[in-house]
């Protein structure tokens, strides 16, 4: 019995480990959380209660489908709505959604681990594990505690929560019918859910496509018009009176400084690593988009080869994803200044970028050995490092990389996350004594 523990050890320590990052989130958020309303939660979902429990008026659809900033929340008002009425809007309540969101995103990331990398001939095991755990470590991670404690946030899991979820599915055996109204549902409540939820009506079919399931899907005509219906009713409706939020800076603000606009993509993307520096932000974000590129290299010279597109699909979607956030977040927010491209808020979007990216090297890593260990000497290389060798140890080197360079910021998140704490605290006071306090307090 102690041989088969011995033997099966992983199986018991691997749970054990992945449950341990939600449930320390799960404690800073106890520690750190203070039920009061704060900023934006006045305006959503303030106002909506105000108008269900006084008697200013009748709540109509209108309230739901208006904007907020960029977005259309319709469905986290309704959820809101209801936990309001079950906990007397105790904004602690968003902020687990929050944690549960991002556990089930967790949960389809494992999904595609099994999927794609576990089918791997040497080492499978060990690279599934590492994976999942780097994964749930940078999910997990107090860099984006403006979310975590800010019961509203939950918006900004939704997306990555609907587009994992119509990944997972894409790679499910279900079938291709079901599929598309699955993938229909969920690019719907992404879209009315936050800005960046439009994108899962372009990247899943993408992923689609990448899985080889377009030459299936094309004999089915009535599916075909069944998605563009629903894409184009979705997208006439979220851009039906919409206007630009007085308040935010003009999208062509990047266009009249370029150089200023590159900094904030890169800080944006390395944001979850740095620490609140700038410097070391824009340097792992140039790091992305570069291995970005070269994999994008490597694998235009391989787009005949169904097992490695199938295998990179998924992956490749979350990078893309994150991207592409990056591109939408500079364009609408640089005029705030550089600076603001470190918000932990983003860290949500951003991170997918690094997770995406992770997967692809390991995969890409495994289909090099594959090849026979086929040796491409880089003639500059004094030791004569062949291509098979490099590709065996980067997937490690960077696990590591991520490794450190995580637990070596997770201080100042947490000390960010204490400041959070007592502005709350004070916020919570000013509100108690609203009545005998200078308005200045309030």
């Amino acid at each position: 019995m102690v041989s088969r523990f011995y033997q099966n050890r992983h199986k018991f320590f691997l749970p054990v480990i992945l449950l341990s990052f939600p449930l320390w989130i799960g404690f800073l958020i106890g520690v750190f959380s203070v039920n009061v309303p704060y900023c934006d939660e006045w305006l959503t979902p303030g106002d909506l209660f105000e108008k269900t429990y006084s008697n200013s008026g009748n709540l109509s659809f209108s309230d739901f489908i208006s904007q907020h900033n960029e977005s259309r929340l319709v469905f986290p008002k309704l959820v809101f709505l209801v936990m309001a009425y079950f906990t007397h809007w105790d904004v602690r309540s968003g902020m687990l959604l929050s944690l549960l969101a991002a556990f089930l995103v967790s949960i389809n990331l494992y999904f595609m681990v099994n999927t794609t990398v576990l089918t791997m001939q040497k080492q499978g095991k060990i690279q599934s594990s590492l994976l999942v755990v780097i994964f749930s470590m940078l999910i997990f991670s107090p860099a984006q505690y403006d979310n975590w404690l800010w019961g509203i946030q939950i918006v900004y899991f939704v997306p990555i929560l609907c587009l994992t979820t119509g990944i997972s599915i894409l790679y499910s055996k279900i079938k291709l019918a079901w599929k598309v109204v699955l993938i229909i549902i969920l690019s719907t409540i992404s879209t009315f859910s936050y800005a960046n939820g439009l994108l899962c009506w372009f990247l899943l079919p993408l992923t689609a496509i990448h899985l080889g399931q377009w030459n299936v899907l094309r004999r089915h005509v009535e599916l075909i018009v069944f998605w563009t219906l629903a894409c184009t009713s979705n997208l006439i409706l979220y851009f039906w009176n919409y206007s630009k939020p007085m308040d935010t800076p003009s999208l062509f603000e990047g266009v009249a400084h370029p150089l200023r606009a590159l900094n904030y993509f890169f800080a944006f993307l390395g944001s979850s690593l740095a620490g609140g520096s700038l410097i070391a932000a824009s340097i792992v974000g140039l790091f992305v988009v570069v291995l970005a590129g070269l994999l994008g290299i490597f694998f235009s010279t391989r787009w005949n080869d169904k097992s490695l597109r199938y295998r990179t699909a998924g992956w490749s979607t979350l990078l893309i994803y994150s991207l592409i956030s990056a591109i939408v977040t500079t364009s609408g927010r640089m005029g705030f200044g550089v600076e603001q491209s470190l918000s932990s808020r983003y860290t949500t979007f951003s991170i997918y970028g690094i997770i995406g990216l992770l997967g692809l090297i390991v995969i890409v890593g495994d289909e090099i050995q594959a090849e026979g260990n086929r040796t491409v000497v880089l003639s500059y290389w004094p030791n004569r490092f062949s291509l098979s060798r490099i590709a065996r140890c980067l997937p490690s080197l960077l696990a590591v990389t991520l490794i450190v360079a995580h637990i070596s910021v997770q201080s100042t998140y947490i000390n960010a996350m204490d400041l959070m704490h007592r502005d709350r605290l004070y916020s919570k006071v000013c509100l108690t004594y609203a009545d005998f306090v200078e308005d200045r307090c309030i």
